[in-house]
């Protein structure tokens, strides 16, 4: 039973039982002295009731406060997550990106019969420069210079192999390329490391306010 149902209760009780006395002292001839103690008596009840009440009230209120304070907690939690995750998850792609870039390019470097035209294709491709294309409007300011970079460079990289995949510059753009995807790699890894770690932070304190809403919850049975 509520808090409010448990006050209702309570005062309708009293109430009754002192209309009862009252009504049973007049109608059955007593003294005036009687009417008068079950007058006063019922003044004292209903003051007594009116006390309990109030504090009733007041913890069903606080508790009404505590839980809406705790609602509001959560909401502005998955609103954090919410954002965290868009970024996170374009951040993370972006690392993937890279990470599949750079292995395309060592496979360029290993391969010794000159087709790297497989490895040229996965570069371009969804998991690769498209990856990264797509996200650019989804990344902060200190992540977006260094994904355009890279994007400038993949692309500078294609057209030297466009142009002549077995030349001395094609070599050059290919060291270039290589020590930018490693640079950048690194720097993103950090990143979606710490993002990882601020989404499970996030989670812990959803989790938190979960579980004290809960207990909140089941005190105001």
């Amino acid at each position: 039973m509520k808090t409010r149902d448990i006050t209702t209760a309570m005062l309708a009780g009293i109430f009754g039982l002192f209309v009862g006395l009252l009504l049973g002292a007049y109608h059955s001839g007593v003294d005036d002295g009687f009417r008068l103690w079950v007058g006063a008596l019922s003044g004292w009840a209903a003051a007594i009731a009116a006390v309990a009440a109030a504090v009733l009230s007041i913890r069903w209120l606080k508790k009404q406060i505590l839980q809406e304070r705790l609602h509001n907690k959560k909401l502005t939690i998955d609103d954090k997550l919410e954002k965290h995750r868009t970024k996170g998850n374009a951040l993370l792609s972006v690392f993937n990106a890279i990470e599949h870039m750079l292995e395309q390019t060592r496979r360029i470097q290993q391969n010794n019969d000159g087709n790297f035209e497989t490895q040229i294709v996965n570069i371009r491709g969804p998991n690769g420069l498209v990856a990264i294309q797509a996200r650019l409007n989804r990344l902060d300011d200190n992540y977006l210079n260094n994904a355009i970079l890279v994007a400038e460079r993949m692309m500078e990289f294609l057209r030297q192999y466009d142009d002549d995949p077995c030349g001395a510059n094609f070599n050059r753009e290919l060291r270039l390329t290589q020590e930018l995807l490693v640079l950048v790699r690194d720097d993103y890894q950090q990143i979606v490391t710490w993002y990882e770690e601020e989404h499970d932070r996030l989670m812990a304190e959803r989790d938190r306010i979960d579980d004290e809403l809960a207990q909140v919850e089941n005190a105001a049975r």
